[in-house]
C-alpha cells in the first residue's frame, strides 16, 4: 500500500476529472475519459513525485477545499503562545469525540475524524469576505 497517495485522493482527482471532461458524448465516455485522465496524472505522481493540473481543476477543487500554510517559525511561536493552554489543546480531540457521541443523533468517531470535525468548526468560523 503507498501510503503518501491517498486512495480518497485518487478518488478526488477521478471526481474532477469526471466533473472537468466535455468532449465525450455519452455519460459512459466521460468515465472512461476520466479514468484515462487520472492514469496519466498518476503516473506522473509516480515518476515525478507531482502531478500538474489544469488550472479548471484547480478551480474546480478549490470550490470545496480550504487550506492553510504556515512556517515552522510560526509553528514555535503558536506553541509557545498556547503552553499555558497545553492541556485544553490534549483534551481537544476526547472532547470533540464525547460532544458528537452526545449530540443527537450520536455519532462516534474516531481519533482521525475528531481532528477533522474540530477543523471543520474552526473553518466553519472563518468569515470569508
Amino acid at each position: 500500500m503507498d501510503i503518501l497517495v491517498s486512495s480518497n485522493f485518487e478518488r478526488l482527482l477521478w471526481y474532477l476529472a469526471y466533473e472537468t471532461s466535455s468532449s465525450c458524448e455519452g455519460q459512459d465516455d466521460r468515465r472512461h475519459q476520466a479514468c484515462t485522465t487520472v492514469d496519466g496524472w498518476m503516473s506522473q505522481m509516480k515518476s515525478n513525485g507531482r502531478v500538474e493540473l489544469p488550472v479548471a481543476v484547480l478551480e474546480l477543487a478549490r470550490r470545496d477545499f480550504v487550506s492553510e500554510c504556515i512556517s515552522d517559525e510560526l509553528v514555535r511561536y503558536v506553541v509557545h503562545s498556547i503552553s499555558s493552554r497545553l492541556e485544553f489543546c490534549l483534551t481537544q480531540t476526547l472532547e470533540t469525540i464525547r460532544s458528537h457521541f452526545e449530540a443527537a443523533p450520536s455519532y462516534v468517531a474516531d481519533p482521525h475524524t475528531a481532528v477533522a470535525l474540530a477543523a471543520a468548526q474552526i473553518v466553519a468560523s472563518y468569515k470569508y469576505v
